[in-house]
């Protein structure tokens, strides 16, 4: 809740009606200065039996405190040599000055004393940069705790040396998660309150983590949680370039995204929907976005959501959606998401790799993460993020597929854990360069590839690589090749769909590895991987090491002509992970993607791609299995749950129109369903009921 004419006890008012209404809680926005509107609205919620959060500012929204104490500004390397912090363009406080941080921690330690409140969200958006010629911070006590520990000036980019970006990256890390330590326990001298990080998106994609400071598993160890505000018509195409498509897949990422770092039971993952348009966003705002905020998080693992703002929601159309919507809320509460793979987060390879460019398109969240999720979603493969600090024996075993996109920095611990998950029975599957250096970015003895995959180099390149099958391999069959009529070239040169990727890596098979396929020769591929591997193979009993020699991506651009056309790579990948780990996933989509109108009028458009997804949960006497519908195509696909041993379905419902589905029996404890969709539907959550 927030009030936008500087009248904020005028919340008060709305709370009764909030508290009809189903919610659990209010939060509302808490300056220094608001402290008897805050006590006012606390005792108010504490009357209609709700929680009470506050969320907070920091480092941001302190301008007028910074024109009077220059001293306490945040200094950019850009500013990095002026000694007169009066004449620093204003931007932030330094997280680090002993007197900013005391203005904030007994605020924090007021907000602590409130007896009914729950949560703070602390630090609002705050970070260290935005690009690697402006990071922070550079003011005058920074200078002095640099000085102390490792002598000389803070060094600026670029480095002259690993060895001194190592110690630039570590230590704002350090301090960073260090503080807000602190801020959680500012806020519990008097009883238990949740700290949670509010973060930018830009964070949690654009961003690489040495320019913003941000180390998500390091911070979240010393504090209870993470939120982000995925506002998909406001933020995008700024945020992820472009990346996200359709839309609102922005909202399902970044649940994704929060849920994989905050997994354990003693942390919560939370989502700040949007609740609100504008005429320059994208589009407004309607019921349907109303239901997917609501939906979409907990589908995906996220365990608190609200949308940003209560009277913004109900000037517009959102909110009847999003409110409709909590009748689903004892569902969800009983469920977990499927994991059926894990898409391995590295922040290592991220901040130490010396290769690894700092923000936009080819940012390594967007460029290699992104491509592998974008592969599970339009598969309709369950998958999580798993952060690198997780790459644990028991972590991974958690998931029956692990996949390292493009991961070149590991740990001796980490490649001993994903080692002994193969062995195991696991499904690995790697991306192109892989463990080429430890885990600060030193070259290592690059001996994984070959001890894992049986692969004996590997050499990533900046070009792209169709390639094609050696050998009868069920990974290639019935995929969807057009007929020859079809596939004749037009005036802009052939659309016929390839197995591509972008970039490639030239590498080399030992003898007992098995290759699947291997790049053409000719204008579409480098000549010098010609003949070279593509995709391999490596069995270990129950377990398989799969490795990809390149990136795989949605639309391949052929080299010769320029012609933009449908990749087959991530069907392919989708065959291999069905094949070897299918059978631990109890929910699955067949016949996914669905076909819809648009293909059958434009089949080989390269613009196409699946707008709709899967999302499965299990739970004790049910299994969900959410299906949000962003473009409102007709079009059907099956979908089959396996029951647990001596169980049997009773029902199965459509939760959003609340109307029974017709289920087949398939025995052995399978049931099989159709799900139906026309243009009217945006979202069905079907619930298998058995006992």
């Amino acid at each position: 809740m927030q009030e936008y004419s500087n009248r904020p006890h005028t919340l008060n008012e709305l709370v009764p009606e909030v508290a009809k209404k189903g919610y659990s809680e209010i939060a509302v926005s808490g300056q220094i200065g608001d402290e008897e509107v805050l006590l006012g609205l606390a005792k108010t919620a504490c009357d209609h039996d709700l929680g009470f959060m506050v969320f907070t500012g920091f480092m941001k929204y302190q301008q007028a405190h910074l024109v009077t104490h220059p001293e306490q500004r945040m200094v950019m390397s850009t500013d990095a040599d002026v000694d007169d912090q009066d004449a620093v363009p204003i931007k932030m406080g330094c997280p680090f000055n002993v007197e900013f941080q005391k203005r904030y921690f007994d605020f924090l330690e007021f907000l602590g004393r409130i007896p009914n409140l729950t949560e703070c969200w602390v630090n609002d958006e705050a970070t260290f940069g935005a690009n690697e010629g402006a990071v922070g911070c550079y003011c005058h006590v920074c200078r002095e705790d640099w000085k102390q520990r490792f002598g000389g000036s803070i060094p600026l980019h670029p480095f002259k040396d690993q060895q001194e970006k190592n110690n630039f990256v570590k230590w704002r890390f350090e301090r960073w998660n260090e503080v807000h330590g602190q801020m959680k326990e500012a806020l519990n001298k008097d009883h238990r309150v949740l700290a949670v990080w509010l973060s930018s998106p830009r964070a949690c994609w654009d961003v690489n983590p040495w320019i913003s400071g941000v180390d998500f598993s390091g911070m979240i160890d010393r504090i209870d949680g993470v939120n982000t505000d995925p506002y998909y018509t406001f933020h995008l195409p700024s945020v992820g370039a472009g990346q996200f498509k359709p839309i609102e897949v922005y909202l399902s990422e970044c649940s994704r995204f929060i849920s994989g770092y905050t997994a354990a039971d003693d942390k919560v993952g939370e989502i700040c929907a949007q609740g609100f348009s504008h005429p320059t966003f994208t589009r407004p705002l309607d019921k349907r976005d109303g239901w997917w905020a609501s939906v979409l998080p907990p589908a995906l693992g996220v365990d608190h959501i609200t949308a940003y703002t209560y009277l913004l929601q109900r000037a517009g159309q959102m909110q009847g959606g999003y409110e409709e919507a909590f009748r689903l809320d004892p569902y969800f509460s009983r469920a977990k998401p499927i994991n059926l793979v894990a898409i391995i987060d590295s922040l290592e390879t991220q901040a130490f790799d010396p290769d690894v460019v700092g923000t936009g398109i080819n940012s390594w969240r967007i460029s290699r993460m992104l491509r592998f999720s974008e592969v599970a979603r339009h598969q309709g493969l369950p998958y999580a993020y798993l952060p690198s600090a997780e790459i644990t024996s028991s972590r991974l075993g958690e998931y029956p597929v692990v996949i390292l996109p493009n991961v070149t920095c590991m740990s001796a611990d980490q490649r001993a854990a994903l080692q002994a998950y193969v062995h195991g029975g696991g499904v690995l599957i790697a991306a192109g360069a892989t463990a080429t250096r430890n885990e600060s970015g030193m070259p290592s003895d690059n001996t994984f590839l070959s001890r894992v995959f049986g692969i004996s180099s590997c050499e990533m390149l900046t070009a792209s690589g169709e390639y094609e099958s050696t050998i009868d391999h069920f990974a290639f069959s019935d995929l969807p090749w057009p007929d020859e009529i079809t596939a004749m070239p037009s005036w802009g040169g052939s659309r016929c769909p390839v197995l591509g990727l972008d970039p490639v890596a030239k590498i080399g098979a030992l003898t007992d590895t098995q290759v699947l396929a291997h790049f053409v020769s000719g204008p579409d591929a480098p000549e010098s991987v010609a003949g070279c591997p593509a995709l391999t193979i490596r069995s270990y009993g129950q377990g398989t090491a799969i490795f990809l020699s390149g990136i795989p991506i949605r639309m391949f651009v052929k080299a010769q002509t320029s012609a933009q056309v449908l990749n087959f790579t991530s069907r392919v990948l989708n065959q291999l992970i069905l094949s070897f780990a299918g059978q631990h996933c109890p929910v699955k989509a067949l016949n996914f993607p669905p076909r819809v109108p648009m293909q059958d009028v434009r089949p080989l458009d390269p613009r196409w791609m699946p707008t709709m997804e899967f999302l499965p949960l299990v739970g004790d006497g049910i299994y969900l299995a959410a299906v949000p519908s962003y473009f409102q195509e007709p079009f059907e696909f099956q979908i089959q749950a396996n029951l647990p041993n001596g169980k049997v379905c009773r029902q199965v419902r459509e939760l959003v129109s609340d109307k029974p589905v017709t289920a087949l029996d398939e025995g052995d404890g399978i049931v099989e369903m159709t799900a139906r969709f026309k243009p009217e539907d945006y979202l069905k959550v079907f619930a298998f009921m058995f006992e």
